[in-house]
């Protein structure tokens, strides 16, 4: 299956785009048209790709979470009733975290409404979202605000299979800021946890070289290995470093 993989991903085109495209500095601005994609934007006959990997995960470990890939069975209990991408709630643990009546009180939220974890309906304006241009990346967007700033931080991990680590650089390669296109070196220096002593079980955290983090023109990326696509849930201490570089407390990752 792994072979299969590669195969797809050389017939439909992704290899030779990212070998092209996810380069430092950029090879220039990418295409609007993405290999494996008709006009329309639906995949051509057999290039979908995900769909294919997330099937077969299943096959392997039915606990297969998109959202950490190496999460195995039984189910993680989430309070907030979305068990890596399991709608599921154990019986008789009560409502669902913010659908409690004290909850809802407490945070002034209507009564009457049912919390969802993800909106089934759609979050932009008249159902449009106009923060795209031609190819990946939100370009008239976040380059306005690492502009404005100069204290912005995207943070990945390898585990997510939601989004993808090399999506999201490809995203930043195309993107404008401090006029110049995308990084201009490979991240590669060491996102660095202080270590420190914590006997509370309840808020251990990690610590050392925890991955990495690279900065240029205002723009910060982090790489965790070890997080899925709740970056912050799981690895705590990455998020109260990166909450401490953007309060300015401390210089750098490193």
């Amino acid at each position: 299956f792994a072979r299969s993989v590669q195969e797809t991903a050389q017939k439909c085109g992704y290899t030779d785009y990212l070998n092209k495209y996810l380069v430092y500095p950029p090879a220039g601005t990418q295409p609007a048209n993405l290999p494996g994609l008709d006009a329309d934007g639906n995949y051509t006959a057999g290039c979908d790709l995900f769909d294919q990997v997330y099937v077969a995960g299943f096959d392997n470990n039915p606990c297969f979470s998109i959202y950490s890939i190496f999460n195995k069975c039984p189910l993680k209990y989430d309070p907030n009733g979305f068990s890596d991408a399991f709608e599921y709630v154990p019986a008789g643990s009560g409502p669902i975290f913010f659908d409690r009546a004290d909850v809802k009180a407490a945070i002034h939220a209507p009564a009457n409404i049912t919390w969802q974890f993800c909106t089934n309906g759609s979050v932009f304006v008249n159902g449009v979202d106009n923060s795209l241009l031609g190819g990946p990346a939100s370009q008239p967007v976040i380059p306005n605000v690492i502009d404005r700033t100069h204290n912005v931080i995207i943070g990945h991990g390898a585990q997510d299979f939601v989004l993808f680590a090399d999506g999201t650089l490809m995203a930043i390669q195309n993107m404008t800021f401090g006029g110049k296109l995308g990084f201009q070196t490979k991240p590669s220096e060491p996102l660095f946890v202080p270590f420190h002593s914590n006997a509370d079980i309840e808020s251990m955290a990690g610590a050392g070289i925890m991955g990495t983090a690279h900065t240029e023109r205002g723009l910060t990326f982090l790489g965790v290995p070890t997080t899925g696509h709740f970056l912050t849930m799981d690895a705590p201490a990455v998020a109260y470093r990166s909450l401490e570089i953007l309060l300015g407390r401390i210089e750098n990752f490193q």
